[in-house]
This record gives C-alpha cells, structure tokens and sequence, in this order.
C-alpha cells in the first residue's frame, strides 16, 4: 500500500510528465501557447517536496486507499503514456481537466489529515484550482469559437 508522501509523488510526476510529452505535440502554436499558460507552474518546487519528508510513514486512511486506484497515483509513467495516446485538443483539455481534479482532490483531502503541513496542501489544491479554471475557460473558448487561432 503506498503511503500518503508515495501517493504525492506519483501524482506530482505523472502531472509533470503529461503535460511535458503532451504540449510538445499540440501542433496548433497559439493552442499550445494558451494550454502552457493555463497549466503553469508544470514542475513542483523541489523544496516544496522535499519538506513533505516529515510526513508520517504509515498506511493511508479508506478515503486515500480509494483514490490510489486513480492511475495518475498508482502507475509510475502513466503520465508519458496519457501525454503520448492523446489525439485532440479537445481530448487534451479532458485529460488535463481529469488530473487537475485528482490533485484538487488529493490535497484538499491531505490538508484535512496533516496539519503540519496543511499550508502547503491548500496551496497545491489552490494551484490545481487556478489551473482547473483555466482549462475550463480554454475549453469554453474553443467550444464556443471565441479562442481566434
């Protein structure tokens, strides 16, 4: 069973990985350009990381247990493969939209359960937030063709 401090990695890499294979492959310059912006910072500060050392090693609650299954918590490279298999902006914006949410949820969830480091959990659920917002307004923008290419 992996571990909260586990769970945050694995997140945090697959976050990285799909949007570092993902916006690369977007061929529309100006989409590409509007995704970057929206899905920024891609890569964790690393002091932030590595401050979650203090987390305490012990088996996750029901509710963390749950959301491990999750592929974007439990497989290593899930990530580059998702960034890799993904066909349309549309479908970009969908998968991007489904990590953010699993973050959103993860931490606002952890925030709940370490209050020694419940500053840095609602400053991540606030950034996944920020950035769920932001995809959702792009998704807008195309739909709705107000996005000018």
């Amino acid at each position: 069973m992996q571990t909260a401090r586990d769970l945050i990695f694995t997140y945090m890499k697959n976050r990285e990985e799909f949007y570092c294979v993902l916006l690369p492959r977007v061929p529309h310059e100006a989409q590409r350009a509007r995704l970057t912006e929206a899905v920024q910072p891609i890569s964790p500060d690393e002091g932030e990381l590595a401050s979650l050392k203090d987390l305490p090693e012990e088996d996750p609650d029901d509710f963390l247990a749950g959301l491990s299954l999750n592929d974007a918590l439990k497989k290593p490279a899930f990530g580059s493969t998702w960034g890799r298999t993904t066909i349309s902006i549309e479908e970009a914006l969908l998968r991007s939209q489904s990590i953010e949410k699993t973050g959103a949820v993860l931490f606002e969830h952890l925030a709940g359960l370490y209050p020694s480091s419940v500053s840095l959990f609602l400053q991540w659920l606030q950034e996944r937030k920020a950035v769920l917002v932001e995809l959702l307004r792009f998704d807008d923008e195309l739909r709705y063709h107000r996005f000018s290419p």
